[in-house]
């Protein structure tokens, strides 16, 4: 009544509500009286009544009908001498509700029997008619419905069914109208108490009291709706099999996740016909016709050609503003009667039509666009909104949804998982995130959380991912810092060609990236993330960075060990400037820009990595896994030496491995690197006398020899030479290599 319009399935919310709950005696019709004696004799020789029970007392001046129940057992009650009818398992709680007694039964019987009894209404000279319905329930009331056909889809149906008039004596505002005795003009809110007390002035009135309960109201302004018989629009959903190729269009989707085509498909199967019309000030009109004659509403295909043709001239607003003459074709006459004379119809357009017909109006225009969508993308309250509509507007135009795919997420939270609130002060704004943290923190944000179900969103969860935002860039500067001086066209090294270590890190990389791939297909982005986090700051930072440190910054420059590490950053850092783009877009592309050679103008207009199989080496990952393993026992054992003081850092170290059979032909195949892989000086092998029984054992100690002033190793000597003082063969051999500048 605030809107003054209908409201769809979709637009109603159930709210608290505290409503006037009153019980009602209905006096049966002297009219009906030998036919109900007949039905239960036990009715016989006194008077007899029925009690109703409504949380809606305005609805009482539009009674018309009772509904009982056809199966449940019903009795009839000598209450002061009137035989009182209700469902007999509701008799106890009635009598202490009413404060009158229930304890004398005079008959008992099934609601069918009451089928067509006449009773008559409380406040007007006017029949109510027993009618049956399986609506009817126990968990309140007398068990006996009040029933007024103009206010209510029950109530409305079983109208229809019984022929009653579809009474609603009504105007848009919640007004009765002047044919509604004693309360004519009254807002039927403010018109509850009046109700109430003509009722008890005519002693029909047996209990009030309030009642609280879900009740439905408007979405837009959150007042309690009305339920009003009115003429409106209609969309059939069983007409030329609307429902069912609905129905197999959510079949042929894709839903993400999963459980979103069970959620829609439950609506689609269950809802009613989809009213289409409201009755509002503004909005799309419908460009129908109304008779001046018969009242005859008038809508054909030439009617609606003719009104598209003016608003494609002169817009929507036209309906309400040129003459009506140009929307009559030529020769409209009307069905019903043959006038031709019409006025405007004066509804328009359900919103949600207009939201579900935003395909029509982009994807077919749109030389980029086609028809239709790849994806819809929108929270997991529009399976009964957008989506809902744009299917059902989909199959009447073109036959198929207008979507491949559909993608849900979930509402933004607090950290602590409850909602936003002003009041509350736990909103997050994400203007503020963006002015203090950067835009790349949201969308790594975004990225990170599982967006399929409510996400959270705070202070400490903002600094883990500021956190993880700093470890990615850090390691990617620490890649492309490597490769200031590396040409991918002319200082590549083929795969073959590659160290061992670097093609463990070729195939690590391969197959992360195919992964972050398909979940990328899946929508799957947190595990993009977690993968990508995994790989970065494990594999390549805490082990690959680590390990050919020594390689890259002490090699001679264009050595085949540096360019072989160069190699691997490149492809890396390049294939994960492609992949993360889609999250950290501004990032990435500073990153793709700082890259050497030729490539796309922005990593946004690159491809995802490709030819990753022929990087793949699972033998090699297994090998690696295990020389990975004795790597952390090592450095277990380090670490206690340093906290000891024995040695003052890695490379003053020599460990001493000793292991036995596979462990021991593993460490001997690797021997010559292992110093590298450990990080440090001096590493010794031999066999466990012991058996290995607990694996590898470690032993460190100070490495003997002299300190290399450039790589810093432990060496068995260093040279004099001038110019050259105090550096290992290596490192001289590296500074002979010509420099160009």
């Amino acid at each position: 009544t605030h809107c003054r319009t209908a409201l769809a399935e979709a637009e109603v919310e159930y709210e608290p509500h505290v409503s006037p709950s009153i019980t009602v005696e209905f006096p049966l019709s002297e009219a009906s009286r030998a036919e109900a004696e007949a039905r239960v004799p036990g009715l016989a020789g006194r008077p007899v009544s029925v009690l109703i029970w409504t949380t809606t007392p305005w609805t009482i001046p539009s009674n018309l009908a009772i509904a009982f129940h056809p199966d449940f057992e019903y009795g009839a009650y000598d209450v002061n001498g009137t035989a009182v009818i209700v469902a007999k398992d509701l008799a106890a709680p009635l009598a202490s509700k009413t404060g009158r007694s229930f304890d004398t039964l005079l008959a008992t019987f099934p609601g069918a029997v009451m089928e067509r009894l006449v009773f008559r209404h409380p406040l007007y000279d006017r029949d109510s008619l027993a009618v049956l319905g399986d609506y009817v329930t126990l968990e309140a009331g007398t068990g006996a419905v009040h029933t007024a056909p103009g206010h209510g889809s029950d109530d409305y149906n079983t109208g229809v069914k019984y022929g009653l008039e579809i009474y609603a004596p009504l105007d848009a505002g919640g007004h009765y109208n002047d044919t509604v005795e004693l309360f004519a003009g009254q807002q039927v809110w403010k018109a509850n108490p009046h109700v109430e007390a003509a009722l008890a002035e005519r002693g029909r009135l047996w209990h009030r009291e309030d009642f609280s309960h879900s009740y439905p109201h408007c979405w837009r302004c959150h007042h309690p709706v009305i339920f009003l018989a009115t003429a409106q629009w209609f969309i059939a959903m069983e007409a030329q099999d609307l429902r069912k190729k609905a129905l197999k269009a959510i079949a042929d989707t894709r839903w993400i996740p999963s459980w979103g085509r069970a959620r829609i498909e439950g609506m689609i199967a269950n809802r009613p016909d989809w009213c289409i019309s409201r009755q509002r000030a503004w909005g799309v009109p419908i460009p129908a016709l109304d008779c001046t004659s018969c009242g005859q509403a008038v809508l054909t295909k030439a009617l609606v050609d003719q009104a598209a043709g003016v608003f494609d001239t002169y817009g929507a607003d036209a309906w309400y503003e040129r003459p009506l003459k140009e929307f009559v074709p030529a020769g409209l006459t009307c069905a019903s009667c043959g006038g031709t004379a019409f006025e405007r119809e004066s509804n328009i357009l359900d919103v949600w039509f207009d939201s579900g017909s935003s395909h029509e109006a982009v994807l077919p225009f749109r030389e980029d666009h086609r028809w239709p969508a790849d994806i819809y993308l929108e929270g997991s309250d529009q399976h009964r909104g957008w989506f809902h509509s744009s299917l059902l507007v989909g199959i009447g135009t073109r036959g198929r949804a207008p979507f491949n795919q559909v993608l849900t997420h979930g509402f933004v939270m607090a950290e602590d998982g409850r909602k936003m609130s002003k009041s509350l002060g736990n909103s997050v704004s994400p203007q503020d995130v963006i002015k203090q943290s950067g835009a790349e923190i949201l969308r790594l944000w975004a990225s990170m959380v599982d967006y399929r179900e409510d996400i959270r969103i705070g202070k400490e969860i903002l600094t883990r991912t500021i956190e993880a935002y700093r470890k990615i860039r850090n390691v990617l500067r620490v890649l492309v810092a490597n490769l200031y001086d590396f040409d991918p066209a002319d200082d590549a090294v083929p795969v073959a060609e590659l160290d061992e270590v670097d093609r463990w890190m070729l195939a690590k990389y391969a197959d992360v990236a195919t992964k972050i791939v398909k979940a990328y297909d899946d929508y799957d982005y947190p595990t993009v993330f977690q993968l990508a986090v995994q790989f970065i700051t494990v594999d390549v930072s805490a082990f690959y960075v680590d390990v050919t440190k020594d390689r890259m910054y002490t090699y001679g420059a264009r050595s085949a060990g540096r360019r072989s590490g160069q190699t691997v950053m490149f492809t890396v850092v390049d294939g994960l400037a492609r992949l993360l783009a889609p999250i950290l877009s501004v990032t990435m592309d500073e990153l793709w820009r700082g890259l050497p050679g030729p490539r796309e103008a922005s990593v946004h207009m690159a491809l995802f990595p490709r030819d990753l199989e022929g990087m793949l080496d699972d033998a090699l990952v297994e090998r690696w896994a295990a020389l990975g393993t004795v790597r952390d026992v090592v450095n277990v054992a380090l670490e206690q030496k340093r906290q000891d003081k024995t040695i003052a850092g890695n490379l003053s170290a020599a460990v001493n491995v000793r292991a036995t059979g596979a462990p021991l032909e593993l460490l001997r195949h690797y021997e010559a690197m292992l110093p590298t892989l450990f990080g440090v000086s001096v590493v010794r092998l031999s066999a466990d006398d012991d058996g290995g029984a607990t694996g590898p054992q470690v032993a460190v100690t100070r490495a003997d020899g002299s300190k290399c002033e450039r790589c810093w190793r432990v060496v068995p000597e260093v040279t004099s030479a001038a110019g050259r003082e105090g550096l290992c063969p290596r490192c001289v051999d590296a500074l002979a290599e010509a420099v160009s500048l």
